[in-house]
């Protein structure tokens, strides 16, 4: 079993954040993603 820790990313300025995931490796797929709580409504899927 892989340990998980969730993150959360909030700015606290005016300052716009971006940020880049990159992956690499031979899979590349987004079915691996364990989704704790969503703002869009994507949670649990």
């Amino acid at each position: 079993m892989i340990d998980v820790t969730p993150v959360i990313l909030c700015g606290g300025s005016a300052i716009l954040l971006e940020i880049i995931e990159v992956q690499s490796g031979s899979y590349l797929g987004e079915d691996d993603i364990v989704r704790f709580e969503d703002n869009y409504g994507r949670s649990g899927q």
